[in-house]
């Protein structure tokens, strides 16, 4: 497949704009906006838009375009969780098992205090949201397959092209 301009996602593209302008200290906001982001990317690279499957879906997203390992997708999928639940604070898992969560400026993305209890450097998050979708841009670019499932997503959340 040759390279080609790529129809963009006015929903992700609101959400990264905001991101880009929202300062790290608006911790809740930026955490909120950088899984945002990650969600929405990981439904238009899957070409899925239902609940089943989120999970998955945002860890494959994650495992294709970022260097985190297992433990640390994990992590970053409850933390999401977190945030979307109990303003980052708090997550438990299907199976009773609690987790804990802190805003920090520790040099790494996640700091583990404990198996239960994470710091979670927001700089770090929103760098990576970003980079992983420069990396999704270029399959997009690439892989007529990974195109198809982006615009079909575009397509069922009413985004015409231009």
């Amino acid at each position: 497949m040759e390279s080609q301009e790529i129809e963009h996602s006015s929903v992700l593209d609101d959400i990264l704009t905001e991101l880009k302008n929202t300062p790290v200290e608006n911790e809740i906001s930026t955490g909120l906006l950088c899984v945002s982001a990650l969600e929405m990317m990981s439904q238009l690279m899957s070409g899925k838009l239902n609940k089943r499957g989120n999970q998955k879906r945002f860890d494959r997203f994650l495992a294709f375009n970022s260097k985190l390992n297992t433990q640390q997708r994990e992590v970053i999928y409850l933390f999401r969780n977190a945030l979307v639940h109990a303003g980052g604070r708090f997550a438990s898992t299907p199976k009773g098992q609690d987790y804990r969560f802190l805003f920090g400026k520790k040099e790494q993305l996640i700091f583990i205090h404990s198996k239960t209890f994470y710091e979670i450097n927001l700089e770090l998050l929103k760098n990576l949201v970003l980079s992983t979708w420069e990396k999704a841009q270029i399959k997009l670019t690439t892989d007529d397959e990974a195109l198809k499932r982006y615009q079909a997503v575009l397509k069922r959340i009413g985004h015409t092209p231009t």
